[in-house]
């Protein structure tokens, strides 16, 4: 996900990667396209030459960090899910340390109204894959009753909240705490 200089990447990846840091530092109602353009160092036409529009860039983006974020989180099938789970943690916070942009785009976008069919079906796909597990955790006795979704939301939730109190400069996410907070959380989903 990490990605060099712009002037190093193909025309294509220079505008993902400037849409990018303009959708997560500002937003995307904020973005005009020639502003993308001028952080890719393309001219506003170019951008049009790969997508019909802002729209389709975004979900174009969106997409594509998605898939980062499924990839960072593929983990092996053998583990217990006490130590999925901290995988899972793990592998989160190593996608948001390591691909901050992204991590926050995503957070930012992932409600919007102008996400189209194929944006919200990749997002039902890998929620359905979420919840399969935790419901096969259930199954196992591993893990509370509660409703998936909800499981899955109070985990995330608390991620979120957690890097978000690190970025104002509130957290100084140690190990340590890093170790503790995982703890807490899986405190949620134990029976």
């Amino acid at each position: 996900m990490k990605t060099s200089p712009t002037a190093t990447l193909s025309r294509r990846d220079a505008i993902l990667h400037a849409a990018l840091e303009l959708f997560a530092q500002q937003s995307f109602a904020a973005t005009p396209v020639p502003m993308i353009a001028e952080r890719a160092g393309v001219g506003t036409g170019t951008i049009y030459r790969y997508w019909s529009g802002k729209e389709e860039l975004v979900n174009d983006l969106y997409r594509f960090c998605k898939r980062a974020l499924a990839a960072y989180l593929d983990i092996p099938p053998h583990l217990s899910a006490r130590q999925t789970f901290g995988a899972w943690w793990q592998h989160l916070l190593a996608f948001a340390e390591e691909n901050p942009d992204a991590f926050e785009f995503l957070e930012a976008h992932k409600h919007q109204p102008y996400l189209d069919r194929k944006s919200l079906a990749l997002d039902a796909k890998l929620q359905a894959v979420a919840v399969r597990i935790i419901k096969d955790w259930q199954d196992q006795g591993a893990i509370s009753d509660l409703e998936p979704t909800a499981l899955l939301t109070l985990a995330h939730g608390a991620f979120v909240g957690l890097r978000k109190a690190m970025a104002a400069g509130h957290l100084n996410l140690s190990d340590d705490l890093i170790t503790a907070a995982e703890e807490q959380v899986w405190k949620l989903f134990e029976r």
